[in-house]
Order: C-alpha cells, then sequence, then structure tokens
C-alpha cells in the first residue's frame, strides 16, 4: 500500500475515532442535564454500547478493507456522521427520527460494502465475496424495513413504532439464529 493511501486510511480510521469520542461525550453531558437515576444511567450506557458497536463495526470493516483509491470517501464520512448523531436520536426517543436514522445508516453501510467489492474486485476471494454480498443484502434489507417502519410513523406514531418493535425482534431472532447455527457447525 503507498504511503498516500495508507495516510488516507489512517486519517480516516483517526476521523471515526474523534467523532465517535464526541458523540460519546455528548451523550455524557446528557447526565448533567437530567438528575441522575438507575434509568438515565442504564440508558446513557445503553446508547454508549450502541454507538461503540456501530463504531467498532466500521473499524472492523475498513480494517479488513482499508480504502484503495484516493477518491473522498463519501459513504465513510456519512456513515459517520450518522454513527455520531445516534445518541441526540436515541435521546429524542422519537420513532420517526430514529427510523430514518437507521434506514439511512443502514443503506449508507450497503453503498460502502459495495464500493468495498469495486475497489477489492480483482483480489478478493469467492468467500469473501459471497460474505459482503450477504451483508449488503441483511443491511440493504434492514435499511428497507426501517424505512417502512418511518413512512408508517407518518401515518401514526402507534403504527410506527409496533412496526419498530417487530423489526427489532425479527433482528435478535436472525442473530440469535445466526449465532446458534455457527457454534452447531464448530461442534459438529
Amino acid at each position: 500500500m503507498s504511503e498516500e493511501k495508507l495516510t488516507t486510511n489512517v486519517l480516516i480510521l483517526e476521523l471515526s475515532t474523534m467523532i465517535v469520542a464526541i458523540a460519546l461525550a455528548f451523550n455524557s453531558q446528557s447526565l448533567n442535564y437530567y438528575t441522575i437515576s438507575l434509568p438515565a444511567i442504564i440508558d446513557y450506557i445503553i446508547v454508549n454500547v450502541l454507538v461503540i458497536w456501530f463504531w467498532w463495526r466500521y473499524i472492523s470493516d475498513r480494517f479488513k478493507y482499508p480504502i484503495k483509491t484516493n477518491n473522498f470517501p463519501l459513504y465513510d464520512v456519512l456513515l459517520l456522521i450518522i454513527i455520531s448523531l445516534l445518541p441526540e436520536i436515541l435521546r429524542t426517543q422519537d420513532i420517526f427520527y430514529l427510523t430514518g436514522t437507521l434506514a439511512a445508516l443502514a443503506f449508507l453501510w450497503a453503498l460502502m460494502l459495495r464500493r468495498i467489492i469495486r475497489e477489492y474486485a480483482n483480489t478478493i476471494d469467492q468467500q469473501s465475496l459471497v460474505s459482503l454480498r450477504h451483508q449488503i443484502n441483511i443491511r440493504s434489507s434492514m435499511g428497507l424495513l426501517f424505512l417502512i417502519s418511518f413512512a408508517a410513523s407518518f401515518i401514526s406514531q402507534i403504527i410506527g413504532r409496533l412496526i419498530f418493535i417487530l423489526i427489532i425482534f425479527a433482528i435478535i431472532y436472525s442473530v440469535f439464529i445466526d449465532r446458534f447455527s455457527k457454534s452447531n457447525k464448530r461442534s459438529i
């Protein structure tokens, strides 16, 4: 990897760390605005875990597939901005903003993964290509479901919330089944 590309990748990773640090700082400031109570502390912990989890997933993708071109990493930057907005969006507890943000996050992540496939088209092995395409399909499907919930929240906040809850349960169920099937494959 050339020195210029290495510098670009280091800057992207530093930017992502800085954005997440700012988001976490804003989230910790929220404890000052409210009286400290058990629900406020639990909310603070959950928001931090979610932000760090999204950041970690982004970093993992970028360590595995660093940026190869000299083009501006638009999808990466937009993805990081949305991740940094999560504490504020989660604090509002408005289904309209939450589903819209999660839809944008899922679609941007899918676009970033498509860009990775394009950048690594000549060097990527078949198994990694299948895995990336699977991740693109999952993120696009999640984005579409969150977009449906977003549109439903225009009609009714209650309908939007119900669809959102169903989506979250479906995601948790899917993750549980995926982990369970992988652990069964290892034990066989």
